[in-house]
């Protein structure tokens, strides 16, 4: 007994003694800028650099893919491999791999329309084998490539139309952000659709846009995944209130919903 009422006196102290030490050491974190060799990188690059582990693959998606009026069609969305971000990035232009991608539909038909760029790919977590992928796409048109729909009020008129980056006879673009899957790591895709995007009334025409860039929309999507949820950062360059939102479902994830 008195074993034990020493062995309690002692543990009690113990606890007491470390209790009113709570002091922590704030410390102020510091780095160190070393010189690097410049890397020439071998495929075609614009905006964002989607790039996703698939297993122990470490796989880029740059580029850009569909058609587009201004600059013209483009097959240059591809991907390529490393065993870490350094690797992949130094591969040769030999080593990129242009994946299936959607085809442009016309202009009457719903489906892909514009060109797309890979933003940011994010893998779903159900799938332990991290091939079902899914990606954000930056999505640019005009109103030759969508133009305007009376009855379900999508696309544009061209009507008052800015003019574009290469001349007073280009036209701007609109941006819009969809979603595409992949069930095989990225070497094909199929096109979920347009979750966030702005219809014409949110245009901004002449002649008040003298940007010669867009005739709004909202562009150039980073996605986040934190659990179940997935925040989406955009840039806007439309007139500046609500954007249209919309709902795409995932077969397995069910319900996702895109606030802009």
């Amino acid at each position: 007994m008195v074993t034990r009422l020493i062995l309690a006196l002692l543990t009690c102290s113990v606890v007491a003694a470390c209790s009113g030490n709570k002091e922590t050491q704030v410390t102020t974190p510091s780095y160190t800028l070393i010189p690097a060799k410049k890397v020439l990188f071998n495929s075609f690059v614009d905006c964002n650099m989607a790039e996703v582990w698939v297993g122990d693959t470490f796989r880029i998606f740059p580029g850009k893919y569909g058609e587009d009026p201004l600059w013209g069609n483009a097959r240059d969305l591809k991907y390529a491999d490393g065993r870490h971000a350094e690797e992949a990035f130094a591969s040769k232009a030999s080593d990129f791999t242009e994946p299936t991608m959607p085809k442009n539909v016309p202009v009457s038909v719903s489906g892909l329309h514009g060109a797309v760029w890979f933003e940011t790919v994010y893998q779903d977590s159900t799938d332990k084998s991290g091939k079902t992928l899914y990606a954000v796409y930056h999505n640019e048109n005009y109103p030759a490539t969508l133009p305007y729909n009376a009855s379900t009020g999508e696309g544009y008129k061209n009507e008052k139309w800015p003019q574009g980056i290469t001349g007073p006879a280009s036209p701007a673009a609109v941006c819009r952000i969809g979603i595409m899957k992949s069930v095989n790591g990225g070497k094909a895709w199929e096109n979920k659709g347009i979750f966030i995007e702005d219809l014409q009334g949110r245009m901004i025409l002449k002649p008040h846009n003298t940007s010669k860039t867009f005739a709004g929309g909202v562009g150039d999507p980073s996605a986040v995944a934190s659990g179940p949820i997935y925040t989406c950062f955009m840039a806007n360059t439309a007139i500046p209130v609500n954007t249209t939102k919309r709902t795409i479902t995932h077969k397995k994830s069910g319900a996702v919903s895109v606030s802009a």
